[in-house]
């Protein structure tokens, strides 16, 4: 749920900041951002009764686990796939290009959204999956699956820049479906590090 609903702000933001609708998503199938879905899971997982305290301890919460897991996305996505999806540089206040000041506050205000607002929207359905649990069970499998195909294919997109040809049937089935031109579609905000002002 967080996943989706980090696709749909992020869909919004660039809507209203570059008057366009733009992929946002972070995987290849499906409206998904799992940065938003691991901030969202963590916060839950780290806090157990997180909505019932101030606003304030919300806040600085969600700066803090939101701004490490958004660096380390950031770190990982350039070291396994060569590219950037976001570069905060020009931004005062940033680290490493990575996390800036500005966004992690906007991360804050969005917990506190998520805790007062949608967290108790997901409670009132959570009776459902717990009494059908094969939804969660195939919705995990799908998710597992389909972050496991975007970063083999985020993998050979750098491997064919380098001019690395596939070794394996699965690489090879890859180029031909996750051609250049398709993964750029999905992911127009992803560029090459070299490419790149970093």
């Amino acid at each position: 749920m967080g996943s989706f609903m980090g696709v749909v702000v992020e869909t919004l933001w660039c809507f209203m900041k570059h008057k366009k609708i733009e992929s946002r998503k972070g995987v290849i199938f499906g409206p998904f951002n799992p940065l938003y879905g691991c901030v969202a899971a963590l916060l839950c997982f780290c806090v157990n009764s997180l909505s019932k305290q101030n606003m304030g301890r919300i806040f600085l919460v969600g700066v803090v686990v939101s701004s490490v897991i958004e660096y380390l996305c950031s770190y990982y996505q350039e070291k396994y796939t060569g590219t950037v999806s976001w570069d905060y540089k020009k931004f005062k206040f940033n680290l490493n290009g990575r996390i800036n000041l500005v966004y992690s506050m906007m991360w804050g205000f969005l917990t506190m959204f998520w805790f007062s607002v949608f967290v108790p929207m997901v409670e009132e359905v959570l009776p459902f999956f717990i009494e059908h649990r094969f939804i969660t069970i195939l919705a995990s499998v799908f998710m597992a699956l389909d972050c496991f195909i975007s970063l083999a294919a985020s993998i050979r997109r750098k491997k064919r820049k380098e001019k690395i040809y596939p070794k394996t049937k699965f690489e090879k089935h890859l180029d031909y479906i996750y051609t250049d031109e398709v993964m750029e579609k999905i992911y127009p905000n992803s560029d090459f590090v070299d490419d790149d002002t970093r």
